[in-house]
């Protein structure tokens, strides 16, 4: 299974596995609560005996909005920048700004360019780009508003 990421209220991303709460109308004896989404990462600061096989895990709670699953792919400048849905990608052959995102119906990643602040057209899939190494990470649609707002050409 591919790992979700996701930012706390704090700014700060956490790795792991994901946890949705889902939300819940009121039904007259209990309250109306929010979606709320949590991120169960290892703790990688626990050190346990050898041969032991167990560990603890931390859990973040996320912004739900913010949650990505990992595409499987790296950037092209082998950095080990893992690609995640949200993330904003540069293609080196055009110099213009995508977000990866998945398209359903085609059952895959897709790149979909943002020009001036607005989603544009569908691009191309994502395996595509990544395989001819055009991709280089440059952010994501969630902490990097300006690169969205630019068309970097």
């Amino acid at each position: 299974m591919r790992p979700y990421r996701g930012l706390t209220k704090d700014g700060k991303w956490v790795y792991g596995n994901l946890i949705i709460n889902n939300a819940r109308e009121s039904d007259g004896i209990h309250e109306t609560e929010p979606m709320r989404a949590f991120i169960r990462e290892r703790d990688k600061s626990w050190k346990s005996e050898p041969n032991d096989k167990c560990w603890t895990y931390l859990i973040y709670e996320v912004i739900p909005e913010t949650v990505g699953q990992s595409t499987g792919l790296h950037d092209k400048n082998g950095r080990g920048d893992e690609i995640y849905a949200g993330s904003l990608v540069w293609r080196v052959d055009s110099k213009d700004t995508y977000a990866v995102i998945w398209r359903k119906v085609h059952g895959q990643w897709w790149l979909r360019e943002y020009k001036q602040g607005k989603l544009k057209e569908w691009a191309t899939p994502l395996m595509v780009a990544a395989a001819k190494e055009y991709l280089t990470l440059c952010g994501n649609i969630h902490q990097n508003p300006e690169l969205m707002e630019s068309d970097n050409g």
